[in-house]
C-alpha cells in the first residue's frame, strides 16, 4: 500500500508541475491534497504515528498541495488530536505568517480565514477571553522577536514531544501562566461570532477516513473470505487446486479491433459505462490502481516462478548426492549376489526419492494455485471499492470471471495507451467513443432485436390422416420407409463373430524428472 501512494504521488505531482499554468492545474492539485490526506491517513489507521506525522509534513512541503489550506488545518488537527499542541501552533504559524524569513504557506484568503478561526478555537481552550485580533498581534510580535534568533526548520519538530528546541520554536501562546505574550492581551472585549464560511478546500475527515479504512483492510487481508474459500473448495472436488483459468491482467496490453471495446465486451451498455467512468473525476485514480494491480500480477508471477525454479534446481542437487551415495554403494558390493541385492535397495530408494519429489512439487502447485486465488480475490474486492461497471466482489463463476478478465483488459489498454498519449489527448478520445457508443445504445434501444418464435410454432402442421390397417380391405395398403441398404447393414447380426477387443491400456507416462511443472518454469504462465 506504501508503494502504491508513493508511486501515484511522484507521478502525479510531476504531471501537476508540467501543467501549472494550464486548467487542468486546480483538478489535479485538489487530487494530489486528498491523496496526501489519504496516504496519511493509511499510517494513521494502522497505528503508524510518527510515520503519519511524517506525511503531513511531506504534503506541507509538497511544491503543488503546500499551498492549499486544507493540508495545513488536518496537519494541524492531527497533531491536536494527539495531544502536540505545541507542534499544532508551530504548523499555524507556518501556513498563516512564516518563519525563518519565509513568507506564509497560504496565501489565498479564504483558507486563511478558516486556519485563523481553527487556531483561534484552539488557543481559546486555555484562554477563553481571547479574540482573534489579540491573536494575530501576538503572533506576529512573537515571530518578530524570534526573528533574529534564527534556527532550524520548524517541520522538524514533528515527532516527539519534547519542548527543548530552538528558541524561536518556543512561542509562548500557550501558557496562560506565563504573564507574556497572548495571556496579556486577554482583556480585550472578544467581537462577535463571525459568520459560517463555504470550506471549499476542506475535504470531510471522514470521508478520507472511510476510504482509506476500505483499502486498508483488503490490502492486509491475508485469507480468502469463508464463503470464496468454500466455492473454490466446491470447483475443485476432488481434483488439486489450479490457477484460476482466467487472470485479470495479462502481461501485455490487449489490440483492441474496436477502440469502445464493444465488440470485447458483447455489451453497449457497459462499454459505455466503463467509458463514463474513465471520464469522472476519479478516473485517473482508476487508471493508476489498475496499473499498480498489473504491476502486482507480475510480481506475483515472478515469485511463484522463482520458487518453482528453485525447487527444482534443489531437488536436481539431492538427486546427484544420492546417485553418488548409490554409485558408491554398488562399487562396494563383490559377488554377484550381494550386487543384486544392492541394485533392489538402490531402485526401492529411487521408487522412494521420485515420490517425495512429485509431492513436494505437487504441494507448491497447490500453494501457487491458492495465492493465485488470493490475490484474485484483492483484485475483486479492490475494483469494486473503485466502482468499476461488473465487479460486486469476489466471485468465482466461470462466466463472470471472463467477463472481468475481459473489462480488465479495456482498461489494461485505457492506461497503457494513457501513458503514451496522455490524459488530455486520452480523455478527448474517450468523450468522442462515449459519443459513439451513446448513438449506438438508442439506436439499439429504439429497435430491439424481435424475439425469438416459440418452440411449439414450428411443429403447428395439420397432423396426418391416421392409417387404414388391413391387406385385403378397401384401404390404402400399407406404407413402409424408403430401401436404405445401409441401414440394412447396421442393422444385420454380427452372428458368429465376437466384437473387436478394446483398445490395450497403456500405463500412465510419467514425464522425466529434470522437467519441472508448468511447462518448465509453472505458475508463470506469463513472461513479463
Amino acid at each position: 500500500g506504501q508503494m502504491i501512494f508513493q508511486h501515484a504521488l511522484l507521478t502525479w505531482v510531476d504531471d501537476a508541475r508540467e501543467k501549472e499554468n494550464t486548467a487542468e492545474y486546480d483538478t489535479m492539485q485538489q487530487a494530489i491534497v486528498t491523496l496526501w490526506l489519504a496516504y496519511a491517513e493509511y499510517f494513521s489507521s494502522a497505528h503508524q504515528y510518527k510515520s503519519a506525522m511524517e506525511a503531513y509534513d511531506q504534503a506541507a512541503n509538497c511544491p503543488v498541495a503546500g499551498s492549499v489550506g486544507t493540508v495545513w488545518l488536518s496537519y494541524a488537527q492531527y497533531a491536536q488530536e494527539r495531544g502536540k499542541k505545541r507542534t499544532a501552533q508551530q504548523v499555524y504559524i507556518r501556513a498563516l505568517v512564516g518563519v525563518n524569513g519565509a513568507s506564509a504557506a497560504v496565501q489565498e484568503e479564504q483558507d486563511r480565514e478558516i486556519l485563523w478561526q481553527t487556531f483561534l478555537e484552539m488557543m481559546q481552550e486555555n484562554s477563553p477571553e481571547l479574540t482573534l485580533s489579540a491573536l494575530q498581534e501576538a503572533v506576529q510580535s512573537e515571530q518578530a522577536a524570534a526573528a533574529p534568533a534564527g534556527g532550524g526548520d520548524l517541520g522538524d519538530s514533528n515527532h516527539g514531544d519534547d519542548h527543548d528546541g530552538p528558541a524561536q520554536k518556543r512561542i509562548k501562546l500557550e501558557a496562560p501562566e506565563t504573564g507574556s505574550g497572548v495571556t496579556d492581551m486577554v482583556n480585550m472585549t472578544p467581537p462577535p461570532h463571525p459568520p459560517e464560511m463555504e470550506k471549499n478546500h476542506v475535504i470531510s475527515s471522514e470521508a478520507v477516513d472511510m476510504e482509506a479504512n476500505a483499502f486498508l483492510s483488503v490490502l492486509q487481508q491475508k485469507e480468502v473470505p469463508p464463503d470464496i474459500l468454500a466455492a473454490w473448495m466446491i470447483r475443485d472436488g476432488q481434483s488439486l487446486p489450479q490457477p484460476p483459468a482466467h487472470p485479470l491482467f495479462s502481461p501485455a496490453p490487449p489490440k483492441l479491433s474496436d477502440p469502445t471495446a464493444k465488440n470485447l465486451l458483447g455489451d453497449v451498455k457497459l462499454a459505455l459505462n466503463l467509458n463514463q467512468r474513465l471520464q469522472s473525476p476519479s478516473g485517473t485514480i482508476v487508471l493508476k490502481l489498475c496499473q499498480a494491480l498489473w504491476t502486482l500480477t507480475a510480481l506475483t508471477e515472478q515469485q511463484t516462478s522463482e520458487a518453482l525454479i528453485e525447487l527444482e534446481e534443489s531437488l536436481k542437487q539431492v538427486h546427484k548426492q544420492r546417485e553418488a551415495n548409490f554409485a558408491m554403494r554398488m562399487a562396494t558390493a563383490t559377488t554377484p549376489s550381494v550386487k543384486q541385492a544392492v541394485q533392489s535397495h538402490i531402485e526401492q530408494d529411487r521408487q522412494a526419492f521420485q515420490r517425495a519429489c512429485d509431492e513436494q512439487r505437487q504441494k507448491l502447485q497447490q500453494d501457487i494455485a491458492w495465492q493465485l486465488r488470493r490475490l484474485l480475490c484483492v483484485q475483486q474486492q479492490i475494483l469494486t471499492q473503485l466502482q468499476v461497471p461488473g465487479f460486486t466482489g469476489p466471485t468465482v463463476v466461470e462466466s463472470t470471471l471472463e467477463q472481468q478478465a475481459k473489462i480488465c483488459a479495456y482498461l489494461h489498454a485505457a492506461f497503457y495507451l494513457r501513458n503514451r498519449i496522455g490524459p488530455e489527448p486520452h480523455l478527448a478520445l474517450l468523450a468522442a467513443q462515449a459519443k459513439r457508443l451513446e448513438e449506438q445504445f438508442a439506436q439499439e434501444f429504439a429497435n430491439p432485436p424481435p424475439p425469438p418464435p416459440p418452440p411449439m410454432q414450428q411443429q403447428q402442421q395439420p397432423p396426418p390422416p391416421p392409417p387404414q390397417q388391413g391387406l385385403y380391405g378397401n384401404g390404402p395398403p400399407p406404407s413402409y420407409p424408403p430401401y436404405n441398404p445401409q441401414q440394412q447393414q447396421q442393422q444385420q447380426p454380427t452372428y458368429g463373430h465376437p466384437p473387436p477387443p478394446p483398445p490395450p491400456s497403456y500405463p500412465p507416462y510419467r514425464p522425466p524428472q529434470q522437467q519441472p511443472p508448468y511447462g518448465g518454469g509453472g505458475g508463470g504462465q506469463y513472461n513479463y
